[in-house]
C-alpha cells in the first residue's frame, strides 16, 4: 500500500522499509517504533505479555495500521514544503503547529504571509475525513488571528476531491502538486 502511495507514477512500486520511512521523515519516532514492534514481535512474545501490556500493544498497532497512509502523506507534505524543486532560492517558512487532529498541521509559506496547512489523506469525494478537517479548521481559524488566518487543506494528487478556492472564510483545498504555488500566492 505505501509502496504505491510513494511511487513516482502509477504501477511503479518503490521499495521501502520502516527505517527508510523514518529516516526520510515520513514516520515520526513513535510511529517508527510501533511499526518495528508490529514487524518484529513474535506470537510467543505477545503471549508472554500481561493482558494490559498486550492490549496496549495491540491498540497502538491497530491505530498505526489504520493511519499509516495518512502518516506517510503527512511526511510527503512536509517534504514538499521543505523542497525547493523548481523554485531555487524560494525557501518557504515552515514549522509544525499542534492541532486537535491526529497529526500536527504546518504553518508555512512566505515569512510575511504564513498559511496554516492541514494535510488530509482523502481519496473519495464523499469523505467524512474532509468534512471533519474543514470543521476543525473553521473552528480553530475563527479563534486564531481574529478569524483572518489563511488555511489550506492539502490532499493527495490522485484524490477524487476537486480543488476548491477559499470562499467566505472556508479553507482552500489544493492537491499536493499545487501546494507551493498556493502558498506563494498573495492573499
Amino acid at each position: 500500500m505505501a509502496k504505491h502511495l510513494l511511487a513516482p507514477s502509477p504501477g511503479n512500486a518503490t521499495f521501502l522499509t520502516v527505517g527508510s520511512l523514518h529516516f526520510d521523515g515520513y514516520l515520526k519516532d513513535v510511529e517508527a517504533r510501533t511499526a518495528l514492534g508490529i514487524l518484529s514481535t513474535r506470537q510467543e512474545e505477545l503471549d508472554e505479555l500481561s493482558d494490559r501490556a498486550r492490549n496496549e500493544f495491540l491498540e497502538q498497532a491497530g491505530r498505526f495500521v489504520d493511519s499509516v497512509r495518512a502518516s506517510i502523506f503527512w511526511g510527503q507534505v512536509k517534504k514538499r514544503l521543505l523542497a525547493e524543486d523548481g523554485h531555487p532560492g524560494q525557501k518557504l517558512f515552515i514549522r509544525e503547529m499542534p492541532s486537535r487532529g491526529r497529526r500536527d498541521d504546518f504553518l508555512a509559506g512566505r515569512a510575511d504571509l504564513p498559511v496554516r496547512v492541514a494535510p488530509a489523506f482523502v481519496i473519495d469525494s464523499g469523505s467524512s475525513i474532509l468534512r471533519q478537517v474543514v470543521a476543525r479548521l473553521e473552528g480553530e481559524g475563527s479563534a486564531a488571528a481574529g478569524g483572518r488566518e489563511r488555511q489550506i487543506i492539502v490532499i493527495p494528487d490522485h484524490s477524487q476531491v476537486e480543488e476548491v478556492a477559499s470562499a467566505g472564510g472556508a479553507p482552500r483545498i489544493v492537491k499536493l502538486k499545487g501546494l507551493r504555488e498556493a502558498l506563494l500566492e498573495p492573499s
